[in-house]
């Protein structure tokens, strides 16, 4: 499994991540992503498929990330401060198949198909919740060394200051190589804590979330330390 499974079978009961309510271990941010994984899989969603998530980093917006990936799929974070036609744009460039929104948010221009990952707080549009997961094996097997090479791991902007944005997408290796780089130079530890302050929409973003789940150190969202 790209990120989550080796951490999660060796220190299931360590804290992934801690929220103003209290924290949430790695065994249970592996289930929800497998949860999510299964229900993309119950909505048809086929490997080396696109998924864009919209809203802003909680419990709920980092299992579906995970379960992407574990579905097999290529995860495409927006930016939640993105305007209408910045979002339109995105989509129009990317084309995916999904677009999952965190509750809080509200729906994107067009007509791709949408749910919310929580509860819906908007009629006109399904919950993920409401579809029963599907059983069977996942297209990327929970087996941490299972090759995912050459495979896309997600779709990033750049910011567009000197031009019109542009997409980059990053493989499973880059996000691997940042994290090892990152552990060697920083001599990073598991009982270290970072916060996440920034949208996985911004690679500095994504690459705290892929750097605690193949280390095993923490997030902080929201609140203080």
């Amino acid at each position: 499994m790209p990120f989550l499974s080796r951490t999660a079978a060796a220190r299931g009961d360590a804290p992934a991540l801690f929220t103003p309510e209290g924290a949430i271990s790695y065994g249970a941010l592996d289930r929800s992503a497998t949860k999510i994984a299964r229900q993309l899989l119950t909505l048809g969603f086929e490997p080396g498929g696109v998924v864009a998530l919209k809203g802003h980093p909680s419990p709920a917006l980092l299992g579906a990330l995970h379960g992407v990936w574990r579905a097999g799929g290529a995860a495409a974070p927006f930016n939640p401060r993105w305007e209408p036609w910045e979002e339109a744009r995105a989509l129009g460039i990317l084309g995916p198949d999904l677009v999952l929104l965190a509750e809080e948010m509200g729906p994107t221009p067009g007509d791709h198909r949408t749910l919310t990952i929580g509860a819906s707080k908007h009629d006109a549009i399904e919950s993920l919740g409401a579809f029963w997961p599907k059983t069977g094996p996942l297209p990327l097997d929970p087996d941490p060394d299972a090759s995912t090479e050459g495979r896309c791991a997600a779709h990033l902007f750049t910011s567009g200051t000197t031009g019109e944005p542009a997409r980059v997408s990053l493989t499973f290796e880059n996000l691997r190589a940042n994290a090892r780089g990152a552990r060697e130079r920083l001599s990073l530890r598991v009982s270290d804590r970072w916060m996440a302050s920034l949208s996985v929409a911004h690679v500095g973003g994504l690459a705290l979330v892929t750097r605690a789940a193949l280390l095993g150190s923490a997030l902080q969202l929201g609140g203080v330390f």
